[in-house]
């Protein structure tokens, strides 16, 4: 390592060429902070009879997408989902409330929505009134309830619980939530990853969860979960992806967050997950 040292010390083109890889690998890191993705997923399973689309949103703590929040709104209305699933920190205790609103007010207009409480909300012991919001923009808000519905002939029931951080009030609707039994296509809203345990106990097909931020420090193959993740702590395990487990899958976003964190995204752009359900045959 020290004949490298000082052989690179002695080389200048090498030394601008290797400043210029770090200053670029900085740009594109830096760059990919605040870009929004899409990030598609095809599952095929045996419940579904008609191919149908999803998009999950999670974790912007109203931060900003470009006038008329068009940057997300926009590559929404490019999708054309057929339903649209909000897991939690949509609105922020810290940032104004108002840019969270307006990131979700219209989408009930196209599309069937559905919301839950992360703990940013309830942080905000606004909990309340955030809901009441919500629910005058027509968007479903579940708590520790399910709602079946159509979409393209598939019956699908969608559940949904309150963030844990809301107290005694979240183990009576996980007490609700365990007596619902469906042999439809079922899925559960809820914003934590970490808490798949308690999720096994559901009669559940696909979870929905955010929170995690996609461990907010990745780096490509090496660190792909991430560095850490709040109720995960270090080099945390269920950050991103479609994760299996023996009765059901849960689908994580990384998130849309992009000034509400106080430690910056690093190679971790804020996520737009875009789901197709298609028959298995």
């Amino acid at each position: 390592l020290r004949l490298l040292r000082d052989w690179i010390m002695k080389n200048k083109k090498l030394k601008i060429i290797l400043l210029i890889l770090f200053l670029f690998a900085l740009f594109m890191a830096v760059g990919l902070n605040n870009r929004v993705v899409i990030t598609n997923y095809k599952i095929f399973d045996k419940k579904v009879k008609n191919d149908f689309k999803v998009i999950f949103i999670a974790d912007t703590h109203s931060c900003k997408y470009g006038k008329g929040q068009r940057e997300l709104l926009g590559k929404i209305e490019k999708e054309k989902p057929d339903l649209i699933l909000l897991g939690g920190d949509i609105i922020d205790d810290e940032l104004p409330m108002e840019i969270g609103f307006d990131t979700i007010k219209d989408l009930s207009k196209e599309y069937p929505t559905f919301y839950v409480t992360g703990n940013h909300e309830i942080w905000s012991e606004k909990y309340e009134y955030i809901k009441e919001q919500i629910k005058s923009f027509g968007i479903e808000v579940l708590e520790g309830n399910s709602k079946e519905i159509d979409i393209k002939g598939n019956v699908v029931n969608v559940m949904g619980i309150d963030d844990p951080d809301i107290g005694s009030l979240y183990d009576e609707e996980f007490k609700n939530l365990e007596n619902i039994n469906s042999d439809n296509l079922t899925f559960l809203i809820a914003h934590r990853p970490e808490r798949f345990s308690e999720y096994a106990k559901l009669h559940i097909d696909y979870v929905f969860s955010g929170h995690a931020h996609g461990g907010q420090w990745r780096l490509p193959i090496i660190l792909e979960k991430g560095v850490f993740s709040p109720n995960q702590g270090i080099f945390p395990k269920y950050t991103v992806g479609i994760n299996k487990f023996d009765n059901f899958s849960m689908i994580i976003s990384r998130g849309l967050s992009r000034e509400s964190s106080k430690v910056p995204r690093f190679y971790n752009p804020p996520e737009l997950v875009v789901i197709e359900f298609k028959k298995n045959n």
